[in-house]
């Protein structure tokens, strides 16, 4: 037998290892070593993808002790639902569908899927087991609904998809990317969400640093404090005191009731029904303030457009001042003009609350609406 006949046999051979590695049925492999198998497999995953599903069940539930106060989850991809119960009891359900390259694969991940309760210090921690996803892989979609009692506190820690959360005492988030509705917690908002859309109302206090994303906000009780990098902030009925920190940031407060602060670089900014005092430090940024009755106003701003509508029946004290730019006011007001600098300062409608405003490299209009 020469040599090309013996390559010839051995290339056969191979031919035929490779044929059965890649069509023989999957072995467990839970030990997590290196196999052709796997490596043949996830091959497979990556060229035909998951073909086969199967759902997902799994509870758990636990009484709750004193001493328990927050409940803690951790690192979960897929819709989470919490709610708050007047009982003591706290439940967690697990639905959904795991994938796999064939029946048998995605039954058996499905039948690897659990959740548990387990105490941890001061919290209940839901620990969920889920396969680790092979190369190629479909990952779970999972549903994980959560009911605790209404007086605790939930963390949640690097958490993507879907929350729901209502009627319990607090929320901490950290490391969160999701779709969020959060409703009727009596307590604190807080803690870190990126590339997130977010809408929260009826709650106590917001404390939150958000990127990349839509936060919309109503109905708190108490104070609100957002810094927020690249996307939008809607704010309504806020009854206590609002802070934000800003950049590249779509801002609009609807009714100020107590002292507004913000400071914020290029984007837009609106404030509608201001009856508080309103301090803005602003840069880039279009600034339109709009007074439901006379407040102190306190604005520095360059390279953007400062509006400010006046109060109907209210009177105040304006100081206005325009640097390489252009300064509007009403007839009650005389305009001085020294080199590139306009200047304006006197009472309207009387005389009250300061009205103090800068503006460089930009426009500053201040406008008066008739008493009807």
């Amino acid at each position: 037998m020469g040599k090309r006949e013996l390559v010839l046999i051995a290339g056969f051979v191979f031919l035929g290892i490779v044929v059965y590695w890649f069509t023989a049925a999957p072995a467990n492999d839970d030990d997590g070593g290196l196999s052709l198998r796997r490596i043949a497999r996830n091959i497979r995953a990556e060229v035909s993808g998951t073909r086969a599903s199967r759902p997902v069940t799994a509870s758990a539930r636990t009484s709750w002790s004193p001493g328990m106060t927050a409940v803690e989850l951790e690192d979960f991809r897929g819709t989470l639902v919490v709610k708050g119960q007047t009982h003591g009891e706290l439940g967690a359900e697990l639905s959904g569908e795991a994938f796999g390259l064939d029946e048998t694969e995605a039954t058996a991940a499905a039948k690897d899927i659990r959740v548990a309760l387990e105490p941890h210090e001061d919290a209940i921690r839901l620990v969920l087991h889920v396969p680790p996803q092979m190369l190629g892989g479909r990952r779970p979609d999972l549903t994980l609904t959560v009911d605790m009692p209404a007086g605790m506190h939930l963390r949640l820690s690097d958490v993507e998809g879907n929350l729901d959360v209502r009627q319990i005492a607090s929320v901490t988030f950290d490391d969160v990317s999701a779709q969020i509705h959060i409703v009727d917690v009596a307590g604190q908002v807080s803690g870190k969400i990126e590339r997130n859309s977010v809408d929260i109302s009826r709650v106590g206090v917001v404390d939150l640093v958000t990127s990349r994303g839509e936060l919309i906000v109503s109905d708190v009780n108490g104070s609100v404090d957002v810094r927020q990098d690249r996307g939008s902030i809607s704010l309504s009925r806020v009854k206590g005191p609002v802070t934000i920190d800003a950049d590249r940031t779509d801002i609009e407060i609807d009714g100020t009731l107590a002292p507004l602060v913000v400071e914020a670089r290029r984007g837009k900014l609106t404030v509608h029904r201001a009856e508080a005092p309103v301090t803005i430090d602003a840069e880039n940024l279009g600034v339109r303030v709009t007074l439901a009755r006379a407040v102190p106003l306190n604005v520095t701003t360059s390279d953007g457009r400062l509006d400010i509508t006046l109060p109907p029946h209210d009177g105040v004290l304006v100081d206005a001042t325009v640097s390489d730019g252009e300064l509007l006011v009403p007839d009650a007001l005389r305009v001085d003009v020294s080199d590139d600098t306009q200047h304006a300062r006197g009472p309207i409608g009387g005389g009250g609350a300061p009205l103090v405003v800068t503006n460089r490299n930009g426009t500053i209009i201040i406008r008066q609406i008739p008493q009807g």
